[in-house]
Protein backbone atom coordinates (compact mmCIF):
# COMPACT_ATOMS: atom_id res chain seq x y z
CA UNK A 1 0.00 0.00 0.00
CA UNK A 2 1.55 3.38 -1.02
CA UNK A 3 2.19 5.75 1.49
CA UNK A 4 0.19 9.18 1.66
CA UNK A 5 1.43 12.22 0.43
CA UNK A 6 3.46 14.74 2.66
CA UNK A 7 1.16 17.30 4.01
CA UNK A 8 3.21 20.04 1.84
CA UNK A 9 1.02 18.63 -0.99
CA UNK A 10 -2.26 18.15 0.04
CA UNK A 11 -4.75 20.47 -0.70
CA UNK A 12 -5.41 23.46 1.25
CA UNK A 13 -8.31 23.32 4.22
CA UNK A 14 -8.65 24.67 6.95
CA UNK A 15 -6.46 25.18 9.91
CA UNK A 16 -8.16 22.60 11.81
CA UNK A 17 -8.34 20.33 8.94
CA UNK A 18 -4.95 20.74 8.12
CA UNK A 19 -3.71 19.86 11.82
CA UNK A 20 -5.54 16.79 11.48
CA UNK A 21 -4.18 15.70 8.17
CA UNK A 22 -1.08 16.08 9.32
CA UNK A 23 -1.55 14.37 12.56
CA UNK A 24 -2.62 11.30 10.89
CA UNK A 25 -0.57 10.92 8.00
CA UNK A 26 2.15 10.88 11.26
CA UNK A 27 0.06 8.11 12.58
CA UNK A 28 -0.12 10.09 16.10
CA UNK A 29 -3.27 10.42 17.64
CA UNK A 30 -4.16 13.53 19.44
CA UNK A 31 -2.98 12.78 22.96
CA UNK A 32 0.49 11.80 21.61
CA UNK A 33 0.93 15.37 19.62
CA UNK A 34 -0.45 16.95 22.24
CA UNK A 35 2.82 15.14 24.59
CA UNK A 36 4.95 15.87 21.74
CA UNK A 37 3.96 19.82 21.13
CA UNK A 38 3.83 20.06 24.87
CA UNK A 39 -0.16 20.94 25.00
CA UNK A 40 -2.89 19.70 26.88
CA UNK A 41 -5.25 17.22 24.87
CA UNK A 42 -7.82 19.57 24.79
CA UNK A 43 -5.97 21.89 22.92
CA UNK A 44 -5.24 19.99 20.19
CA UNK A 45 -8.92 18.88 19.96
CA UNK A 46 -10.43 22.06 20.06
CA UNK A 47 -7.63 23.40 17.27
CA UNK A 48 -8.76 20.36 15.44
CA UNK A 49 -12.41 21.27 15.80
CA UNK A 50 -12.08 24.89 14.95
CA UNK A 51 -12.75 26.30 18.37
CA UNK A 52 -9.69 28.75 18.77
CA UNK A 53 -7.04 29.28 16.29
CA UNK A 54 -3.34 28.76 17.25
CA UNK A 55 -0.53 31.45 18.71
CA UNK A 56 2.33 32.10 17.12
CA UNK A 57 4.09 29.92 19.28
CA UNK A 58 1.59 27.20 19.13
CA UNK A 59 1.99 27.50 15.20
CA UNK A 60 5.65 26.96 15.70
CA UNK A 61 5.26 23.54 18.28
CA UNK A 62 2.77 22.22 16.23
CA UNK A 63 4.85 22.40 12.84
CA UNK A 64 7.90 21.15 14.98
CA UNK A 65 6.06 18.73 16.07
CA UNK A 66 4.56 17.47 12.91
CA UNK A 67 7.44 18.00 10.59
CA UNK A 68 5.82 20.84 8.11
CA UNK A 69 6.35 24.33 7.25
CA UNK A 70 4.32 26.68 9.18
CA UNK A 71 3.19 28.55 6.32
CA UNK A 72 1.31 25.26 5.14
CA UNK A 73 -0.31 24.59 8.50
CA UNK A 74 -1.27 28.28 9.55
CA UNK A 75 -3.20 30.54 7.37
CA UNK A 76 -0.40 33.16 7.35
CA UNK A 77 0.71 32.28 3.76
CA UNK A 78 -2.79 33.98 2.74
CA UNK A 79 -2.38 37.53 4.31
CA UNK A 80 -2.37 40.29 2.52
CA UNK A 81 1.05 42.38 1.50
CA UNK A 82 -0.11 45.55 -0.04
CA UNK A 83 1.20 47.92 3.03
CA UNK A 84 4.62 48.03 4.67
CA UNK A 85 2.65 46.97 8.27
CA UNK A 86 1.22 44.02 6.36
CA UNK A 87 4.58 42.74 4.49
CA UNK A 88 6.20 42.58 7.90
CA UNK A 89 3.50 41.37 10.22
CA UNK A 90 3.29 38.22 6.95
CA UNK A 91 7.06 37.72 7.05
CA UNK A 92 7.16 37.79 10.85
CA UNK A 93 4.25 35.40 11.44
CA UNK A 94 5.99 33.05 8.43
CA UNK A 95 9.04 32.61 10.34
CA UNK A 96 6.64 32.13 13.69
CA UNK A 97 7.93 34.96 15.52
CA UNK A 98 6.04 37.35 17.88
CA UNK A 99 6.21 40.80 17.38
CA UNK A 100 8.71 40.45 21.12
CA UNK A 101 11.06 38.10 19.55
CA UNK A 102 11.27 40.28 15.94
CA UNK A 103 12.25 43.33 17.59
CA UNK A 104 15.13 41.57 19.67
CA UNK A 105 16.00 40.27 16.53
CA UNK A 106 16.58 43.17 14.54
CA UNK A 107 17.36 45.26 17.76
CA UNK A 108 14.81 47.43 17.35
CA UNK A 109 11.98 48.61 19.85
CA UNK A 110 8.84 46.23 20.01
CA UNK A 111 7.06 49.46 20.00
CA UNK A 112 8.41 50.52 16.97
CA UNK A 113 7.23 46.66 15.05
CA UNK A 114 3.90 47.17 16.51
CA UNK A 115 3.50 50.55 15.07
CA UNK A 116 4.47 49.53 11.87
CA UNK A 117 2.15 46.41 11.74
CA UNK A 118 -0.56 48.90 12.14
CA UNK A 119 0.95 51.04 9.36
CA UNK A 120 1.08 54.09 12.06
CA UNK A 121 4.82 53.93 10.85
CA UNK A 122 4.54 54.15 6.63
CA UNK A 123 7.94 55.05 5.54
CA UNK A 124 10.85 54.25 8.95
CA UNK A 125 14.32 55.44 8.30
CA UNK A 126 16.07 53.79 6.45
CA UNK A 127 18.23 52.70 9.20
CA UNK A 128 14.89 50.66 10.21
CA UNK A 129 14.54 49.38 7.25
CA UNK A 130 17.59 48.11 6.62
CA UNK A 131 17.42 46.15 10.49
CA UNK A 132 14.24 44.55 9.04
CA UNK A 133 15.16 43.68 5.80
CA UNK A 134 18.38 41.88 7.14
CA UNK A 135 16.14 40.37 9.90
CA UNK A 136 13.43 39.36 7.83
CA UNK A 137 15.55 38.39 4.88
CA UNK A 138 14.17 37.37 1.36
CA UNK A 139 10.55 36.82 2.74
CA UNK A 140 10.65 40.63 3.26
Amino acid sequence: MPKPPPPQELPEDTVGQRIKKARLIKELNKKQLAKKAGMCDNTIIDYEKERYTPSVKNYVKLAEALDVKIDWLSDYDTLPKKTLGQKVKKCRLLKGWTQSELAQRAALDPTTISRIEQDKVTNPDSKTMKKLKHTLGKLM
